[in-house]
């Protein structure tokens, strides 16, 4: 009797160190299980096609609708928070949403505040001018002196620095809508953008070529986590990976942008 009951002892002890084992794959691996409603995303607006509001008033652009589709196919509602450029990464920190999905550039120094999901974009940079200006080329001779536009804090900026150093006059700008106006203007003889904002903005007009050979800066666009929020970061990698798999990143792609930028 002894025996039978010092058996069925050790059996429950293998049942229940069993079922620890279960209960720690189950919450180590509960990406896949997360039990949200709701997820609120930061996001810089205007930033086309990106992101940017309709006529309407509507948030719209290509993360806009692939944040969405993400959310949709995880069984949650995206939330989009609109926050000013440069106070996106405090924003995140101090819990104003739960992620950044806003074109941010993957970087050493901003993964030192933030964590990154895979990159699910990138585009190439280019450098153009107006056809009046006389520049021809992106050469430090050719662009000696002269003013050079550019969106503040973005990767963008850090090149120009790298590559042209004091020989040209660099001009920050807070926005995109600022840069378009300042090369418009007159403003800055040459500006350095993403190459879709440049064929949405100026292709079409025939008066701003490209000089040079477009630029692909850095490790591509992702999302931005708090640290060490791990869950969630997961999870939205395998959202993104499912959306990719199944065609939906193209469908939406096709609607703001002529060329591929997936990340695969």
């Amino acid at each position: 009797m002894k025996r039978q009951a010092l058996i069925l002892i050790v059996l429950l002890l293998i049942a229940a160190g069993a079922a620890g084992g279960w209960y720690y794959y189950q919450t180590s691996m509960k990406t896949p299980d997360m039990a949200l409603d709701v997820v609120r995303l930061g996001v810089d607006v205007p930033y086309p096609p990106y992101s940017y509001r309709n006529e309407n008033g509507e948030l719209t652009g290509f993360e806009i609708d692939l944040g969405n589709a993400v959310c949709r196919e995880l069984g949650i509602e995206c939330e989009w928070v609109v926050t000013p450029w440069d106070d996106i990464i405090p924003g995140l920190q101090d819990g104003r949403y739960d992620a950044i999905m806003s074109s941010m550039s993957i970087n050493a120094e901003r993964a030192e505040k933030v964590d990154f999901g895979e990159a699910y974009y990138s585009t190439p940079s280019v450098l153009f001018t107006h056809e009046d200006s006389g520049i021809t080329s992106a050469r430090d001779s050719d662009l000696e002196g002269r003013t050079v536009g550019v969106v503040g804090g973005y990767i963008q900026e850090d090149y120009l620095r790298e590559e042209y150093g004091d020989s040209i006059q660099l001009r920050p700008f807070e926005s995109n809508a600022a840069l378009n106006e300042a090369i418009r203007g007159g403003e800055v003889d040459v500006a350095f953008m993403d190459y879709p904002i440049w064929e949405q903005e100026f292709m079409i007009e025939g008066e701003y070529p490209i000089i040079g050979d477009p630029q692909q800066l850095g490790k591509g666009v992702g999302m931005a986590f708090r640290k060490d929020d791990d869950d969630l970061r997961r999870l939205f990698n395998r959202g993104l990976d499912a959306v990719k798999s199944d065609g939906t990143y193209t469908r939406i792609r096709k609607d703001y942008l002529f060329f591929k930028i997936i990340v695969d």
